[in-house]
């Protein structure tokens, strides 16, 4: 079976994400629950995933499934710090994420107002 061009596309995209965040296959594998093979085969374009896959691998990577699909904005990287801020906020729960959420939001205001 020939690969197709968007299953190369979007692997390829899929690869280029992963390795700007630092992570290897097996790393991204083991937050989607998949062995490292599938993930190289999705990388390769060996195996078109399907679109309910391809939003959890953005997901996972931080990114649009639009960004997988097209490259475009695929190299926006978030800081560790971000990263670890967005670890922190994920082990709260949902009531307190809310919470935190209105409180930046006002902290963020304030820091618009001179």
């Amino acid at each position: 079976m020939a690969q197709s061009a968007l299953a190369k596309q979007v692997g390829a995209n899929i690869a280029k994400r992963r390795k700007l965040l630092g992570w290897h296959q097996k790393y991204l594998a083991s937050i989607l629950g998949v062995s490292p093979e599938t993930v190289t085969r999705i990388e390769k374009g060996i195996v078109s995933p399907s679109l309910s896959t391809v939003e959890r691998i953005a997901d996972a990577l931080q990114c649009s499934v639009a960004s997988l699909v097209s490259g475009y904005d695929i190299e926006h990287s978030i800081t560790e710090k971000e990263q670890a801020i967005c670890d922190l906020v994920a082990g709260l729960p949902e009531r307190q994420q809310d919470g935190l959420l209105y409180f930046l939001s006002g902290l963020a205001r304030k820091g618009t107002e001179h």
